[in-house]
């Protein structure tokens, strides 16, 4: 760090000036009278005199390496404190509520620790159900009170699942390498909207272990973006997430797709790879040239597509959809050029052959990002042509399975 890191200057008159906003803001909302704390001479503590407060800070400290918070976590539990843990790293702030040796809630302000990502990339909730109880979510309704209402999720599950969340989020924390902690004593544990209660002494193990294997699982598996593929007359060799796994593969999904489909988690998912290609029945697929990347996606719009075509014709309304589909392409839009005598042929899909010999036409430095919005575009309002002739209770049904399908399509780009 260099002086231009500093948020704060102490003056040698004693004066304290904020350098930053964020400081300032910080400072402002703690304004009261203070005792100055003794500690090393390069750290400076305040505590506020407040004697109505049953909060006290108990520790505090700098994370300096991946072990400090495993000895912290567990002399807390060994001396049986209540309190909470909170743990600021560099990518997130993450919060741990402790009751002696037992873990009843945890936090934290990263978007993949929401529950509803957690619930999501465990395969528990679709995107648009969780799309839809976020829009829900207000100071009267709970995400979780949601869920259930809606009968996406039966109470039991959902319990589990927030069991599956907190697990994610001590693991996180506690394979902090950098950042500082504190723990402060005093918490009424009466008051926590829910316990989870999980012994903070088999947490511990947990993490350990994961810290460790995460290590060789990296070396091989660089991302969850890999593409997992089978090799035919492998097994799993009796490891049920490993063969879960194993038969999921189709050898175009990514490994986070995979395993929200087969309900792992992203250690899970990456031990049961690992294991899989370990013992040669599984191998990653080599990354295509931006060429074969583009023809994937296409080919992957094109799956979209025909499956809204499929659903408008089984309802035998298939024909006022294309009529009102056939305005896009008329009328000098935007993505003429792209579309240009490539279709849609009679099932709803477009040619790909013929779309990327016009994307070359195009002369763009980003062909991706051209057929991401072209493409997203033509199936958004394929999507509203067949609202217009299909009963509301299906055109929801299909927005549903369309959008989890274009979450799932990688955007190439070179």
């Amino acid at each position: 760090m260099t002086l231009e890191d500093a948020d704060v200057v102490v003056g040698e008159d004693a004066s304290i000036t904020p350098r930053t906003v964020a400081a300032a803001t910080k400072l402002r909302g703690r304004a009261g009278f203070y005792r100055l704390i003794s500690t090393p001479r390069d750290v400076l503590i305040f505590r506020r005199i407040d004697p109505s407060s049953s909060h006290r800070m108990a520790l505090s400290g700098e994370i300096i390496e991946r072990s400090t918070l495993l000895e912290i976590v567990q002399f807390v539990a060994n001396v049986g404190w209540t309190g909470e843990l909170v743990v600021q790293g560099e990518d997130a702030r993450r919060s741990i509520i402790f009751e002696g040796p037992t873990v009843l809630l945890a936090s934290s302000n990263a978007p993949s620790e929401r529950l509803g990502e957690v619930l999501f990339r465990h395969g528990a909730l679709t995107r648009a159900q969780f799309d839809e109880a976020v829009r829900l979510v207000s100071p009267a309704q709970r995400l979780g009170d949601i869920i259930v209402r809606r009968g996406w999720m039966k109470p039991n599950d959902l319990y589990a699942m927030l069991q599956t969340q907190v697990r994610e989020i001590f693991f996180n924390a506690l394979s902090c390498d950098s950042g500082h902690f504190y723990f402060e004593r005093g918490l009424d544990a009466a008051t926590l909207p829910v316990r989870v209660n999980l012994a903070c002494a088999g947490l511990l193990m947990e993490a350990v272990q994961r810290i460790d294997e995460w290590a060789y699982f990296r070396e091989k598996i660089p991302n969850d973006d890999v593409i997992p593929m089978a090799i035919l007359g492998r097994s799993a060799d009796g490891d049920e997430q490993a063969a879960r796994l194993l038969a999921a593969m189709d050898g175009r999904s990514r490994l986070v797709d995979l395993a929200r489909v087969v309900g792992l988690g992203e250690f899970e998912a990456a031990k049961a790879l690992f294991a899989l290609l370990q013992n040669g029945a599984a191998q990653l697929k080599k990354p295509g040239s931006p060429k074969e990347q583009l023809e994937e996606q296409l080919e992957g719009f094109n799956s979209v597509l025909l499956d809204i075509h499929a659903v408008v014709d089984k309802a035998g309304v298939g024909e006022g959809a294309r009529g009102t589909l056939a305005m896009f392409l008329q009328g000098g839009g935007a993505f003429d050029v792209l579309f240009a005598n490539a279709g849609p042929r009679v099932d709803g899909g477009f040619d790909v052959i013929t779309l990327m010999h016009n994307l070359q036409r195009l002369h763009t430095d980003d062909p991706g990002k051209v057929v991401q919005q072209a493409l997203h575009d033509y199936v958004a309002f394929a999507l509203f042509a067949a609202g217009s002739v299909l009963r509301r209770e299906d055109h929801q049904e299909l927005a549903r399975s369309v959008q989890e399908q274009l979450s799932q399509l990688r955007i190439a780009t070179g």
